[in-house]
């Protein structure tokens, strides 16, 4: 540590030297007295940012000559934070009194510290200021005695927070060296990254809202270690982080269920933890899913409470599997034959048919598909425990992911669950601890490979409305019209159906719309996401959102707010599921159903021979003739020339003009009608004549149909 000499709480002659050097940059108006020294509040702003990067720069300097080469670098970079920290700021602000000499500024620290920094860049620019060079030599000293303060009242601080036993911190803000360690590991917009903030570029531990931590033993215990010593000692001030998912992690659940919407009534969570034959078919689907491990391992968080986002109570809770290694696609995949599954066991269960009824009683969204929230799988992301949700405006939710358990299910020969017993209760294990079991990133080996993926045997089948509904082909044969227009007035409401389902409406502008499915992608910057303005009708706008975190696309219409839901049946799904949480149903007019599948076949009429007239005579000839039998003999005859006029282009591509008078087939006169140049004519040149179809033939039963065809 520093050598210091007894001294007492703050140098008393710094801070006499300071205050005599501030009076008489007054008196020289340097700096303004009981007056404004800035113009406005922009201008205020501005110069105490400058001069944060001033105090900085200053800081360092001195630090720098006066320990430099006696202190080892950490020892000198602790002292140097600690004198750029408001806390030190704000009380060199009180032990000059100014704001009994420069005017009011308020009782907040930050508040004091901002002036500081404000006085000080106002006398860097007066040092730099080449127009006054009286000034400079009075403005430099007053500088370094500002410095000297600061230097002196860090020094002070540590000694008083080592003499207390909390060496490790810093007195103030406690967490300057963690902080370093945090920023360090930031990450640029365009780099990719491990860990993301709800706050965005807000958080204090990063300026982008994004870090990229290593995926190594090290890192991972001491970045866990100090979110559980966080949150250990102030829960209220605990992180807002997601947590990206390697490429193959442990199988995730988010399970959100709606509630009322009286705050004095519990979160609804509670019809699925008081039943332990919810969990347990569940566990019996994935042993299924999964027959080669004996045993599943269940590791539940819950964040259940007041909604402020949605001004209702929900029930969260979040699953993870420990053991079961999945990718994204496998997850996915997972995720619906799950949901087949429970449907399934609706019409022969009757406990789920009573939990189901419960649900739907609290809230119509609260369906199986809705409850097992499909953000989890498609995401990427998942909330790391003892992290709360960032609500509007940029306030913590008050409802942090905090254990509930762990338990284990073993099963018998048949599949079925023989005993679930939890092994683990929020008070067993650590905070550090529970972190790890929450983790969704895993680690790799020796040479680079993250572990393998549990073997998958899907027996069970999805259900059918869960795969894209397949076009009906019908034949043609059937009752006749009534049929049809049957089956058309059920088409018809399908389609309108599937119109009202993919449609929403938006109380904001578009901007608004892609700021919030942005933050419930986990996407708080709205890096990954576009906005682009397409076609749309007269009077209104129309603007398309995608993004490079989900499949399809969203339409959002102004100013009626309009939303529609673009994609195949799994995307609307997914995307469906995001809207639906800010955005209300569709009440408005739908499109008109112009044009469906093809379900018209036709008539007996229609399948009889149908019937054509000769050109010439009026005959009946067969569909695609234009001419008889007699009429095509003449017209064989006498169209010759016309006919090889209009078939110019093919008898060109044989090099030789081949014309249909005679074997000559120069005729410069048809060559100028046709714009060509006349080519020498060869004695030897071999004439290419066209074989003359069949009066039989027709542009459907001859394959070789083309424009050399006759006019037939």
């Amino acid at each position: 540590m520093f050598v210091h000499v007894a001294r007492e709480s703050v140098n008393l002659s710094c801070i006499e030297r300071c205050k005599d050097a501030l009076c008489r940059c007054a008196e020289a108006q340097v700096l303004s007295t009981r007056s404004k020294q800035w113009t406005d509040a922009a201008d205020y702003r501005l110069a105490h940012w400058k001069g944060d990067a001033v105090l900085s720069l200053e800081i360092r300097q001195r630090v720098a000559q006066m320990h430099g080469q006696h202190q080892d670098r950490g020892t000198c970079h602790k002292l140097a934070q600690c004198a750029v920290n408001n806390e030190s700021l704000a009380t060199l602000f009180a032990k000059l009194k100014l704001d009994h000499r420069f005017g009011v500024v308020g009782p907040v620290k930050k508040m004091q510290a901002d002036y500081m920094e404000a006085v000080l860049w106002e006398l860097h620019a007066e040092r730099e200021n080449k127009w006054r060079p009286h000034h400079a030599e009075l403005v430099k000293e007053t500088i370094d005695c500002i410095i000297d303060a600061l230097i002196s009242i860090a020094r002070d601080r540590i000694d008083r927070a080592d003499r207390e036993g909390a060496s490790n911190v810093l007195v103030g803000h406690r967490w300057e060296e963690e902080f370093l360690w945090l920023k360090s590991f930031e990450a640029p917009f365009e780099n990719p990254y491990t860990h993301s903030s709800l706050y965005g570029c807000k958080d204090w531990s990063t300026g982008t809202g994004r870090l990229s931590f290593p995926d190594m033993p090290e890192v991972r215990f001491r970045l866990f270690d100090i979110m559980s010593r966080k949150y250990d000692q102030d829960p209220q001030s605990c992180f807002c982080w997601v947590e990206m998912s390697t490429d193959r992690h442990p199988l995730i659940a988010d399970i959100d269920v709606m509630g009322s919407h009286h705050v004095d009534d519990g979160p609804p969570d509670q019809i699925l933890m008081s039943s332990g034959l919810f969990w347990n078919f569940w566990a019996e689907i994935l042993h299924t899913l999964f027959p080669s491990l004996p045993q599943l391992e269940l590791t539940l968080f819950g964040a259940s409470g007041w909604d402020r986002g949605k001004g209702r109570q929900k029930g969260s809770l979040h699953a993870v599997w420990n053991g079961l290694i999945v990718d994204r696609e496998r997850a996915s995949l997972v995720r619906q034959l799950t949901l087949g599954n429970f449907q399934k066991k609706m019409s022969s269960s009757a406990w789920l048919r009573d939990m189901t009824e419960k649900l739907k009683r609290l809230d119509d969204m609260n369906e199986w598909e809705a409850i097992f929230d499909i953000t989890a799988v498609r995401a990427g992301s998942f909330r790391m425990p003892f992290n709360d949700k960032v609500a509007k405006p940029r306030m913590k939710e008050g409802r942090p992911l905090l254990p509930v358990g762990v338990w284990t299910f073993d099963f018998t020969e048949h599949g079925e669950v023989n005993e679930a017993k939890q092994t683990c209760y929020p008070n067993t294990l650590s905070t550090r601890e529970w972190l790890e079991r929450g983790s969704v990133r895993l680690f790799t080996d020796t040479s680079g490979r993250l572990p393998l993926l549990t073997h998958f045997e899907p027996r069970l089948h999805l259900t059918r409305h869960l795969w894209p509904k397949q076009v009906q082909h019908f034949s043609h044969s059937g009752s006749g019209a009534c049929r049809l227009k049957e089956k058309l007035a059920k088409e018809k409401e399908k389609w309108l159906d599937e119109q009202r389902n993919r449609r929403f409406r938006f109380r904001g502008s578009a901007k608004e719309f892609k700021s919030k499915i942005d933050e419930h992608l986990g996407d708080a910057m709205g890096d990954e996401s576009t906005l682009v303005k397409i076609q749309s009708k007269p009077r209104t706008i129309r603007w398309l959102w995608s993004s490079r975190r989900v499949k399809g696309a969203v339409e959002v219409q102004e100013p009626d707010g309009q939303v529609f839901i673009r994609g195949n049946l799994e995307q609307q799904l997914f995307l469906i599921q995001v809207v639906r949480d800010f955005a209300d149903l569709w009440n408005g007019e739908l499109p008109k159903a112009k044009r469906l599948f093809k379900l018209t076949r036709p008539s007996n009429a229609s399948s009889q021979l149908q019937r054509a007239n000769c050109h010439e005579c009026g005959r009946h000839v067969a569909v695609g003739q234009k001419y008889c039998d007699p009429c095509w003999q003449q017209y064989q005859s006498t169209h010759d020339e016309a006919r090889d006029r209009g078939n110019n282009w093919w008898q060109w591509r044989t090099q030789t003009w081949c014309g249909g008078n005679g074997r000559s087939g120069h005729h410069r006169d048809t060559a100028h009608e046709l714009g060509r140049d006349v080519r020498q004519y060869s004695e030897n040149a071999p004439t290419h004549r066209r074989r003359v179809p069949s009066p039989r033939s027709s542009p459907r039963s001859s394959p070789r149909s083309s424009p050399r065809s006759s006019p037939r």
